[in-house]
């Protein structure tokens, strides 16, 4: 996947950036987080989940059970309140799972299902369970602007478990989420992820996010291709 810059005809200006990525956030988008599989990258999920503010925020994470479990504490703060899990069981975690119970008990599996979390044999119903957990997580007011924070964790990991079809169908539905409750969603991808369905997630994204340095130094630079906007590198 290439990215644009300055001289391909974008601009790159910081106040011109800054106005219409709050633009964005303030009505809602879905941001394609594109990482390194070797970097660190909890620092940008936690901005993206709004883990730096202490402003209220109701977080969704959608995964599958082969995702990392560490992303879920990433963010800080879980409670029954403010987050849910969303789960997708796969075929080779389910094979697996009866050798791995008894040595590694709850720390590498899959987690049960309980109040705060689901778990799906099928996208159908994950996509329900994402749905009603949105339904679960709004207060009795409704959302504020940006209040909403879902992570789908990780583009690579649903394509391996389903399709790149059937990839893309569950960010469009992750996306109806995010517009109709004016929230900020984003998708991890990493290099070992299929180019192609990459690809085919870019039309239903409104920005871009790389994130690099596996040095302990990760930076992030932002693209939004309807507005022809990069930004420069930034640390996180």
């Amino acid at each position: 996947m290439s990215y644009p810059s300055a001289g391909d005809g974008w601009s790159s200006s910081p106040e011109t950036f800054a106005d219409a990525l709050q633009e964005l956030k303030t009505a809602g988008c879905m941001v394609l987080v594109v990482e390194n599989d070797d970097c660190a990258t909890h620092d940008g999920c936690d901005r993206l989940l709004g883990a730096d503010h202490s402003e209220d925020r109701r977080r969704l994470f959608v995964q599958t059970d082969a995702a990392s479990s560490s992303r879920l504490s990433a963010a800080g703060r879980r409670d029954r309140t403010t987050e849910r899990v969303a789960r997708l069981e796969t075929a080779t975690r389910s094979t697996a799972a009866g050798a791995s119970t008894s040595s590694q008990g709850d720390a590498d599996g899959p987690s049960p299902r309980t109040s705060d979390t689901t778990v799906a044999s099928d996208l159908d119903t994950l996509a329900a369970d994402a749905r009603d957990a949105v339904d679960a997580l709004a207060p009795p007011d409704g959302f504020e602007p940006g209040q909403l924070r879902i992570c789908m964790d990780a583009l690579g990991d649903v394509v391996a478990a389903v399709d790149t079809a059937g990839a893309t169908g569950l960010v469009a539905d992750l996306r109806a989420l995010v517009e109709t409750h004016g929230g900020l969603g984003h998708v991890h991808v990493t290099q070992a992820a299929p180019g192609a369905a990459a690809e085919a997630l870019l039309p239903q994204m409104d920005a871009v996010v790389e994130i690099a340095g596996a040095d302990g130094s990760p930076r992030h630079r932002w693209h939004l291709p309807d507005e022809s906007l990069t930004s420069s590198w930034l640390s996180l």
